[in-house]
This record gives structure tokens, sequence and C-alpha cells, in this order.
């Protein structure tokens, strides 16, 4: 039975095969304002106050760890630079409207949504390392995990049909990932 429920455009770029399935459910979480930040806890009397983990310049909530805080935002600076995109977005919702508009190719798409589900669940996982061990990861050793997860997400999976531009392309990510 189907249910009248709103189209979303951001689908094809969370529930991809070549995403990580709990990179997925981060996303997904992050998308509908359902992870557990500092500003939902206060709002239900959880915690009186806490202080923000990453940066100075603002409550930890959905719209500042993705992507408004100067932590984040590095991280995602840096990827954008990885895979060569010139993009002013900085907001989620607009980073997915931007992958739904770029001009790539499907393939260049897919690990462009492989490297954005990585930055988030990077960032919510540098987060609890944060909150939970007092272990705050400095930007470039983030960028470096998402950088090596993203090379070995693509290399397991059978890429059958690629053009050589794109052969090419995915050869320059190998070779500066590291």
């Amino acid at each position: 039975m189907k249910g009248s429920s709103a189209q979303v455009h951001w689908d094809m770029y969370i529930w991809n095969m070549l995403n990580v399935l709990k990179h997925r459910f981060i996303s997904w979480l992050v998308i509908q304002y359902k992870l557990t930040t500092i500003d939902r806890l206060l709002q239900i009397g959880v915690v009186n106050a806490a202080p923000y983990q990453f940066c100075a310049s603002g409550i930890e909530s959905h719209e500042h760890l993705f992507f408004r805080c100067t932590y984040a935002s590095s991280i995602l600076e840096a990827m954008k630079n990885w895979l060569g995109i010139e993009t002013t977005e900085t907001s989620n919702c607009r980073l997915l409207h931007f992958m739904k508009n770029n001009r790539s190719t499907k393939f260049r798409k897919n690990v462009i949504s492989v490297v954005y589900n990585g930055i988030v669940y990077s960032l919510w996982w540098a987060r609890n390392e944060a909150v939970w061990n007092m272990t705050v990861w400095n930007t470039s050793g983030v960028v470096k995990k998402i950088k090596q997860m993203v090379v070995n997400r693509i290399k397991s999976v059978n890429l059958q049909k690629m053009s050589s531009s794109d052969k090419q392309w995915l050869e320059s990510l190998y070779n500066t990932s590291v």
C-alpha cells in the first residue's frame, strides 16, 4: 500500500549502492534532523549547557555541525579540492542540490556521493570522539581518513563500465589520497 509522501531529491545520493551502509544511515538521520545534537538535548532538558567541541562560534546543531562550523567547513573544502569541485555551497541542503544539478558523469556523481556521505559520517564520528573520549581529531587526520575510506570503497566494488576520462580522474584521486 502506497502512502502519499513528498518526493525527495536526495535519495539517490544517500541510498546509492556505492555508499557504505553506516554512512548512508547517518546521512539519512542528518537529512531528517534526527541526530542527538546538543541543541536537541537542551530542548528536552537532558543537558543544561555544553561547550561545542570543534569551534567557539556556535552551539552544536545539525545546521552548524554540517557544515557551518569552521572545523567541518575546512574538511569540506579539503574534500572539494581533492575532487576538483568548484562550488561555494556549504549548507547540507544546498550541497545535495549541487550534487543533483552537477553536470558530471553518473560515475563521478556516485563518487561525489560516497565522499559526501563519508564526510557526514566522519564529522559525526569525530564529534562523538570529542564528546565521549575527549579526543578532538585534527582536520587533516579526518580528511586523510575520509580519502582512504573512499579509495578503499571504490576499489572494493566491481566497476565495469567507466569512460577513459573517469578512469583518469579516479587514478588522480588514488594518487592524491595518500
